[in-house]
């Protein structure tokens, strides 16, 4: 039996627990606590409890015989498998979906370089090296070739838990520095997964094009109804469509259009009874043709209100023009019936 060295203990972190990170700063201490350094540890616990949670998950199918469990696993993961299924689980947690490219797409993302002092257990190891057949090995950007997940302390400053080739399964390991069959190692990098765990995902890479910029998708709820009160079936439909479609499919309330339909009748009827009582009986007498006129323009008129609309204005000025029109040529007979009569005096 194996016994389980320090830096292979989980956190005691539960990870299908949802976080809660405070709104205000606080002091502890003496020393002020903010809220970007509350989150920053919450999620670096769960970062490295995912990690430990990952033990044990075959590197592929290939590397295992047939018949064995690890062959007819559900789940495989390679060493940038690995870290892009934390940062699925984490998701909803760090406000981003990470992007489904290798170890290369995860360096250019995170841009602090680190020394190997500050790291903290949750940071990553890339590895840079030159294959030593690269004709059968693909080619690699940044010849970025493998990464870990640092789980160093005090005892173990060099552990690492990752998923190497050699061993065919994510597992623990006491040394960071490794030799491959495939590639020989020139450089590490030391990056702080700090950029992440502040919710930015973006390549800072100028070389390289990694279009990707995509946010976790919540469950759309109900909203709250009132306890006793079912929906029908057309409401809940309804509540479903968009705006646009609601719009667009208004329904026909028929009784406001006969409503409509009568009162304009009732307007009409009432126009024709007043243009009647207002015709003159004597057409000699010119100034009732004036006097009429104008009473005539006046019924027309509609009363006075608070607010007239757009429309009322309009046919407002257009019965002025009409009845300018009347009074016109009435003016104009009336002078030419007084040069008639001049005309038979003299």
């Amino acid at each position: 039996m194996m016994i389980k060295k320090p830096y292979m203990i989980p956190p005691k972190h539960d990870i299908h627990k949802k976080l809660i990170i405070p709104k205000y700063a606080s002091i502890h201490k003496g020393r002020v606590i903010t809220k970007q350094i509350v989150k920053r540890t919450l999620l670096r616990d769960r970062f490295v409890a995912l990690a430990h949670h990952y033990v044990g998950v075959p590197y592929a199918q290939k590397y295992w015989k047939e018949g064995t469990k690890e062959h007819g696993s559900s789940l495989f993961l390679d060493c940038c498998g690995l870290v892009r299924r934390i940062l699925q689980d984490m998701a909803f947690d760090l406000g981003f979906v990470i992007g489904p490219w290798n170890q290369s797409y995860l360096f250019d993302t995170l841009p602090e370089d680190i020394s190997f002092e500050k790291m903290k257990p949750g940071d990553l190891i890339f590895y840079r090296a030159k294959f030593y057949n690269p004709k059968k090995s693909k080619a690699q950007k940044h010849d970025m070739v493998h990464v870990e997940v640092y789980l160093g302390d005090k005892d173990y400053k060099f552990a690492t838990i990752g998923s190497r080739q050699i061993e065919a399964k994510v597992a623990y390991h006491d040394d960071y520095r490794f030799n491959s069959k495939y590639y020989k190692v020139y450089k590490h990098h030391f990056k702080s997964i700090d950029t992440w765990l502040d919710g930015t995902l973006k390549s800072f890479c100028k070389n390289c094009s990694w279009n990707w910029n995509r946010k976790p998708m919540r469950l759309r709820t109900m909203p709250r109804v009132k306890p006793g009160y079912a929906l029908t079936t057309s409401q809940k439909k309804k509540k479903q469509r968009p705006k646009s479609a609601g719009i667009a499919r208004r329904p026909v309330n028929r009784d406001a259009i006969l409503n409509r339909f009568k009162r304009e009748q009732q307007v009409k009827k009432q126009n024709l009874e007043t243009r009647t009582t207002a015709i003159p009986t004597d057409d000699n007498d010119k100034n009732n043709k004036r006097n009429n006129n104008k009473a005539l323009f006046q019924s027309a008129l509609p009363p006075p209100s608070r607010s007239i609309s757009s429309s009322a204005k309009l046919n407002d000025v257009k019965v002025a023009r009409k009845y300018r029109s009347i009074d016109n040529n009435n003016e104009k007979q009336v002078a030419m019936e007084e040069e008639s009569d001049n005309e038979k005096v003299n």
